[in-house]
């Protein structure tokens, strides 16, 4: 695992700094690279990561780098954003019993779609309302620890 985070997030990081990105360039760019990586809808992150990149003029390789590596987070993340996002909205807890899912849909797989399409845009919500929280909270930490690593570099 060591070798791992080794090989594809620190040494392509590292390669960054020395191509002349700045330390704090490098923490916006991977920052948002790994809120995009959770969003609570499945298929949308790399291009979400390139729009952002282009629109913000962050760094491509360093936001999808950090997209991929929180891959596993969007995963755990998405029954957290939608009972958040219930609980927003005041709405009916989330029921993610896989059978009862897949029964609505058998028997009426317009309403499933709208019912599951609320809970998909209730978690949108709650990750819009939590992400520039968690951006400001990740932000001077990462911007330090690339600085320190780019003072080892020299």
């Amino acid at each position: 695992m060591v070798l791992f985070l080794k090989e594809k997030i620190i040494t392509p990081l590292m390669g960054l700094l020395k191509q002349g990105i700045t330390p704090s360039k490098l923490a916006q760019s991977f920052i948002a690279g790994m809120l995009l990586g959770c969003f609570p809808m499945l298929g949308f992150t790399t291009a979400m990561c390139v729009g952002v990149a282009q629109v913000f003029k962050l760094n491509h390789v360093a936001i999808q780098i950090a997209n991929y590596a929180v891959y596993p987070l969007q995963f755990l993340l998405l029954i957290p954003y939608w009972k958040l996002g219930s609980v927003i909205f005041h709405s009916k807890p989330v029921l993610l019993d896989v059978s009862i899912i897949v029964a609505s849909f058998k028997n009426n797989f317009t309403h499933a779609l709208q019912d599951y399409g609320i809970i998909a845009f209730h978690g949108v919500v709650a990750w819009i309302v939590t992400s520039p929280i968690v951006a400001l909270l990740l932000y001077y930490p990462f911007r330090f620890a690339f600085r320190q690593l780019a003072v080892k570099m020299k």
